[in-house]
């Protein structure tokens, strides 16, 4: 069902340098102006990485180049009070819409706002989030990780859990998408409900985590290579995100996820299921 959004599209580049997808699934931030008006901020975009930029971007202005493989996002001002991000997918979204409990869940059991959906058109689609979601680069990468995910969950069958969903990802999605991996990430490499419920202690004091250490990265590294380091799965894989430069790896400092890893010390290490029965 519609629900009467009135959508002022993006006027600016719309044409980006971006890897090709197993799914042609595009993300986009966008403002509300009222109950019906948005304003899209800036193109659809394929690669996750992108709305990295933007949350720095909206952060810290004017710390990125732009643009940066075409795109360009200075000056955004995202909202405050939630986390806005349109999808746009030409095959609709009813598998999402059917499984978008999975987040919920993860949401609820960590005290979070639970995303809730509008349908702006039979293609596009607006979440609307709590707005940590938007508070760093891994928590973005995160939350459009689990959502395009979600767009690979079955049409006739409801997966009801998060292990139903990581190990149906694992056996169906193609292995060039990197949604078939959110299993590895959430049982290997990264305890999920710990990161969003220690987000505040995670992003406070000495060692914040995210768009603050940009600038650290941009003194070693052009932002070419910044762009696609500090999404979830390389901060997963590394431990403390790191990033590539004239065939060595640069490490931006201790800093880097030391509170990440000083708060799940004090959690239970399995993420798993999300603290939900199996």
């Amino acid at each position: 069902m519609h629900n009467n959004q009135k959508l002022k599209g993006w006027e600016g580049p719309t044409s980006f340098a971006e890897i090709m997808q197993a799914k042609r699934v595009r993300f986009a931030f966008t403002h509300r102006e009222d109950d019906v008006h948005l304003t899209q901020l800036h193109g659809w975009c394929l690669c996750r990485d992108f709305l990295s930029d933007v949350v720095v971007e909206h952060h810290q202005k004017g710390l990125l180049e732009m643009p940066i493989y075409g795109f360009d996002c200075s000056g955004i001002n995202l909202d405050n009070d939630k986390t806005r991000l349109m999808m746009n997918y030409a095959h609709g979204f009813q598998n999402l819409i059917d499984h978008l409990h999975i987040i919920n869940e993860l949401e609820t059991h960590c005290g979070w706002e639970c995303t809730q959906v509008s349908e702006v058109s039979d293609s596009v689609l607006l979440l609307e989030g709590d707005v940590r979601w938007q508070s760093a680069s891994i928590y973005i990468s995160l939350y459009s990780l689990l959502l395009r995910g979600l767009c690979f969950t079955p049409l006739d069958t409801q997966l009801a859990t998060p292990k139903e969903f990581f190990n149906y990802l694992e056996v169906n999605v193609p292995s060039v998408n990197e949604c078939r991996y959110l299993k590895t990430l959430a049982v290997d490499g990264l305890n999920i409900p710990s990161l969003l419920k220690g987000q505040s202690e995670i992003l406070s004091g000495k060692n914040p985590i995210g768009y603050r250490y940009y600038r650290k990265l941009l003194r070693v590294t052009p932002h070419q290579r910044v762009h696609d380091s500090l999404g979830i799965r390389n901060f997963a894989k590394y431990g403390v995100p790191s990033i590539r430069s004239k065939g060595r790896s640069l490490s931006v400092g201790r800093q880097w996820g030391n509170s990440y890893l000083s708060y799940i010390k004090k959690e239970s290490p399995s993420s798993y299921e999300w603290g939900m029965s199996a």
